[in-house]
C-alpha cells in the first residue's frame, strides 16, 4: 500500500484497501480513494478517538497533512441486527435488554425505524431491504473478545424473533 500510495504521489486523502491473505500468498482486492464503507469511519472513531472525515476535511482546509492523536486503541465491533423474515418485535425492549446485558461495553445502539420503510413505494422498499441485507439496527461495542458479546446479542435478538416481543 506504502508503494502505491508513493507512486500516486498521494498528500491528503483517506485510503481503502482489502487484501486476502493465504497461506504466504497476500492478494489484493480492492483500493479506492475512500474511507471504508459502512460502519468504518465510526470504528476508527470508537477505537482510536480519531474523527475521519473531520480531520481529513480540517487537512484539506489547512492544506497540511493530519496530525494523528497518539492514543492507546481498544478494541472496537459491530453486531448488526438483521429480520428473521422481518418478524415483528419490540425494539425499545430489545435495546433496553442489550444495554442490560452489555452494560458500560455498548457505545452506540441503533435501532432503524421499520415503520417508516414500509411507507416507500413496493420497488424502494425491495432494493432497500437488498441493500441492507435486512438490517434492523446495530450496536457498536468494546471488549476484550468481541466473541462474547457478538454471543449475547445474537442470543437476545434470537429470544425477540420467537417470542415476538420479547417478554422477560
Amino acid at each position: 500500500m506504502q508503494k502505491m500510495v508513493t507512486a500516486l504521489n498521494y498528500d491528503t486523502a483517506p485510503l481503502h484497501g482489502e487484501i486476502k491473505i493465504d497461506g504466504d500468498a497476500i492478494d489484493l482486492i480492492e483500493t479506492h480513494s475512500r474511507y471504508g464503507g459502512d460502519l468504518i469511519p465510526n470504528l476508527i472513531k470508537e477505537s482510536y478517538g480519531y474523527r475521519p472525515y473531520t480531520h481529513f476535511i480540517q487537512a484539506l482546509m489547512q492544506e497540511a497533512k493530519p496530525i494523528l492523536p497518539n492514543l492507546e486503541p481498544k478494541m472496537t465491533s459491530v453486531e448488526f441486527l438483521t429480520a428473521q423474515g422481518r418478524t415483528p418485535f419490540d425494539k425499545e425492549a430489545l435495546g433496553r435488554m442489550i444495554r442490560e446485558k452489555l452494560g458500560a461495553s455498548v457505545l452506540s445502539l441503533v435501532l432503524y425505524d421499520l415503520e417508516s420503510i414500509d411507507q416507500l413505494p413496493q420497488l424502494e422498499r425491495d432494493e432497500l431491504a437488498f441493500n441492507r441485507f435486512d438490517r434492523l439496527g446495530h450496536v457498536v461495542f468494546t471488549a476484550e473478545d468481541r466473541r462474547d458479546n457478538s454471543e449475547k446479542i445474537k442470543a437476545l435478538q434470537s429470544r425477540a424473533s420467537k417470542s415476538n416481543g420479547l417478554a422477560d
